[in-house]
């Protein structure tokens, strides 16, 4: 999907005004590894600092071309937000920059020094910003609903579909608002995702709230007769991302599915040792060690009754 031509020519401005020629490359390198500006424009070799207009044409229609062009946005104002090489840059119309990015449904956020999606405008699988092959910190959420398979059997199918609807409907909006990504949708278990910010809060809080939700929607709106049983599995790991199914077919997914349908007790959480490490002891302490012979250092939360 190409960029509009208002953001292009912004971005081409930004660039040829603000950076020098070596850096320019430099952050194009980082977008597109091994960029050669000559090879991919047909410059001539001789291309220098002197013709800095006509290379930063030139970057920002290959980003655009290569669908990376927020990508190195993002790059090049982080050389005024964060630095770049020891020097601190100046954007040169930064503020109509930062509008356009608007217009368009991203914003620049100072906490995480990045462009994030304005999640009410859209949503993409990789907040607009990841890039294919890259090595990436994520928490990740597994849900599904335990014996779903017998359900299908037992009750009649339009009140199944409208009770499924409902379910992907909590989850979907509880992950989201915590600006998590549902990363797939197998029947109905769900693999999500969480990445900036403090990442495994915002995971483990939206799994806590999805036990609370979906206790109060058997007590109050399920409509099978009988409540929906869920299992829920949280775990932190550096994983290469990609924009398909190969981050799902991964060994790790794998053995997060395994613990939260093997280990995990009905309408509870389940969490790896390495997310009960990075929470506060107000949220950590309410998880209890899971008392199993074939996994170690694992702890689960139930929703319990005052006496």
């Amino acid at each position: 999907m190409k960029s509009s031509y208002s953001l292009i020519k912004l971005a081409q401005k930004a660039l040829a005004e603000s950076i020098d020629f070596k850096s320019m490359i430099q952050l194009a390198r980082e977008v597109i590894p091994n960029y050669d500006i000559n090879i991919q424009s047909g410059l001539p070799e001789n291309l220098s600092a002197g013709s800095r207009i006509e290379a930063a044409r030139q970057i920002i229609e290959d980003m655009d071309e290569h669908n990376f062009l927020i990508q190195f946005i993002n790059s090049l104002l982080g050389t005024q937000f964060q630095g770049y090489n020891g020097k601190v840059y100046k954007i040169s119309g930064l503020n109509e920059l930062l509008k356009e990015l608007y217009f368009i449904g991203f914003i620049y956020d100072e906490e995480t020094n990045t462009l994030l999606e304005n999640r009410n405008i859209r949503k993409s699988r990789n907040w607009g910003v990841l890039m294919d092959g890259r090595q990436y910190s994520f928490s990740f959420l597994w849900i599904d609903i335990a014996g779903y398979s017998k359900l299908v059997k037992r009750f009649p199918i339009d009140i199944l579909q409208s009770t499924h609807e409902d379910y992907i409907s909590i989850v979907s909006s509880i992950i989201e608002k915590r600006n998590g990504r549902i990363w797939s949708v197998d029947g109905d278990g769900l693999l999500c995702a969480y990445h900036f910010s403090n990442k495994t809060l915002s995971c483990v809080l939206s799994a806590i709230e999805i036990v609370h939700e979906l206790f109060a929607y058997n007590r109050l709106y399920n409509r099978l007769g009988e409540p929906i049983n869920v299992r829920l599995a949280v775990h932190n790991d550096m994983c290469e991302y990609y924009n398909d199914d190969r981050i799902k077919r991964g060994g790790f997914i794998e053995n997060l599915k395994d613990l939260g349908q093997k280990s995990t007790r009905m309408n509870s959480l389940i969490i790896t040792g390495n997310v009960k490490s990075m929470l506060e002891p107000v949220l950590s302490d309410l998880f209890i060690p899971l008392s199993n012979d074939n996994i170690s250092d694992c702890y689960y939360y139930e929703l319990k009754w005052g006496k």
